[in-house]
């Protein structure tokens, strides 16, 4: 809620404005069973969040340890994603922040805005059992295209370069994707707009 209005999140604008992916998850679930794949995307969602805590609490105290008795997909993501921001991430802005925009219309929670590699970035932790391939991850850099142009409806300050951070406990390190966030710019507007006008004609 922003101001007594209630707007929808980021992730579910986003999330329903690609049919051809939702399509594709309708498919999968019928293929492998409703509730396995429940089962499924809940480990996926609760894997995410038992990472991006620990995550929080170290950049906020970076003396923070984890816990030794961690399972490995959540210790592995954690510090391959925990040596990549010491390694890259020379001031920290703000972690876990709540953006609005009057002019989109939506609300949502970046993971973190700082200088990374000597720029100015809004950064995002994302966790995966498997190599994610560049096209299948959009909606990433879509969303935190979004939170790009909310940030400059707060505060007038613009920040052009986008991070994903995706954990992987199959893998030896991390994927990292740095991305500019023009070439999704004119997609984000477009999608925001067609989910409100779409809203107002029901």
């Amino acid at each position: 809620m922003a101001d007594n209005v209630w707007y929808p999140s980021v992730t579910t604008v986003i999330g329903q404005s690609n049919p051809d992916k939702q399509e594709g998850l309708n498919v999968w679930r019928k293929e492998i069973g409703f509730n396995k794949a429940a089962q499924v995307t809940k480990q996926a969602t609760d894997r995410g969040t038992a990472v991006h805590q620990p995550l929080d609490d170290w950049l906020n105290d970076q003396t923070f340890v984890l816990e030794e008795e961690q399972p490995r997909e959540i210790a592995i993501p954690f510090r391959q994603i925990k040596k990549q921001l010491i390694a890259n991430l020379t001031e920290i802005w703000c972690n876990e922040q709540c953006l609005v925009s009057h002019e989109l219309k939506t609300a949502g929670r970046v993971d973190l805005i700082g200088i990374w590699k000597g720029k100015p970035a809004i950064i995002d932790f994302k966790t995966a059992s498997k190599k994610k391939q560049e096209d299948w991850i959009v909606d990433y850099f879509l969303q935190k295209t979004t939170y790009s142009l909310m940030l400059y409806e707060m505060t007038g300050i613009l920040v052009e370069n986008i991070v994903t951070l995706i954990g992987n406990e199959t893998l030896f390190k991390p994927q990292v994707f740095e991305k500019k966030i023009y070439p999704y710019v004119n997609q984000v507007n477009k999608i925001f707009s067609q989910y409100h006008t779409s809203k107002l004609s029901r």
